[in-house]
């Protein structure tokens, strides 16, 4: 694939021998929309924070709610703040994770009920693995 830059929304688009004329229109931040030969596309732009946070189990669409909570990274827990059944806030801390010889407070992604708790005190993680389920 050949992109040739024409004007700042503009772009020549040369694929499998194929010539397209591209309009790119900033419609959100890290969202565009692209017309090419009248078909207009919606473009979703993820950089490497929100890969990480969809990798957490932390991404949320307008239709969608977080259910789980994944570990961003292999460590310890050595706190659990919550227990099932209790109802958190955004942003209330959910357990105690050290990694690296850090403390690190994950915190709960949405408003919600305590499904599971599925690590106990002093138990290794692995990065990915779950942690908490919401209802």
């Amino acid at each position: 694939m050949d992109f040739i830059a024409l004007s700042n929304e503009r772009f020549h688009v040369l694929q499998y021998h194929q010539s397209y004329e591209a309009h790119i229109f900033t419609t959100q931040p890290k969202q565009f929309e692209v017309l090419i030969n009248g078909n207009s596309y919606l473009v979703n732009v993820l950089d490497e924070q929100d890969m990480l946070v969809q990798r957490m189990g932390l991404s949320s669409s307008n239709n969608q709610q977080v259910k789980e909570v994944k570990a961003p990274m292999p460590g310890l827990v050595q706190s659990i703040l919550v227990q099932t059944g209790q109802t958190v806030s955004k942003g209330d801390g959910l357990l105690i994770l050290e990694a690296m010889k850090m403390e690190n407070v994950l915190k709960s992604p949405t408003d919600g009920q305590i499904k599971a708790i599925l690590v106990t005190n002093a138990s290794p993680v692995e990065k990915g693995q779950l942690l908490v389920v919401f209802e």
